[in-house]
């Protein structure tokens, strides 16, 4: 049986605020996995609470215990950058003007933003986007119904 036999209180402490205020949902899980490890979990109740291989969760021990903390972060990926972000406060404060007013016109919306930003992008880039700042940025998504709402209640 594999563990994590030791951790220092600051691991613990740094391993806490991963799980908690991490930036990305495996980064989090793989914090805990660690600190789960470290409580007695095994690797097969590992595997099946994060429902992943045997391997994976020994990656991450292998990761954890050659790099630390930093091991468990992802890697930068390859291919072209994103034109759009989520992390860029501009890019999700333009398009929450933009969809507001131009809700069913993703083409104008599309043509606006490649105008104010300077670049170039296809209609599925832009939603691609949109469906993540819904999904993944709850903030943007939250923001947009509230303003619906303040709008709704206004006009009654």
């Amino acid at each position: 049986m594999r563990y994590i036999k030791e951790l220092t209180q600051a691991q613990q402490q740094e391993l806490k605020e991963g799980f908690e205020q991490g930036t990305t949902k495996r980064f989090r899980i793989r914090c805990q996995s660690i600190l789960l490890s470290y409580q007695g979990y095994q690797i097969k109740q590992l595997m099946e609470l994060y429902d992943v291989g045997r391997d994976t969760v020994r990656g991450w021990f292998n990761q954890w215990e050659s790099q630390g903390i930093k091991g468990l972060k992802d890697k930068p990926k390859s291919g072209r950058p994103t034109k759009l972000r989520l992390d860029n406060p501009s890019h999700v404060e333009l398009l929450k003007r933009k969809v507001k007013g131009e809700r069913q016109k993703l083409d104008k919306i599309r043509a606006e933003l490649e105008q104010e930003l300077g670049l170039q992008m296809s209609r599925r880039t832009l939603q691609r986007f949109l469906k993540s700042a819904v999904f993944d940025g709850a903030a943007f998504a939250s923001a947009l119904k509230s303003e619906e709402t303040q709008k709704n209640t206004n006009e009654s």
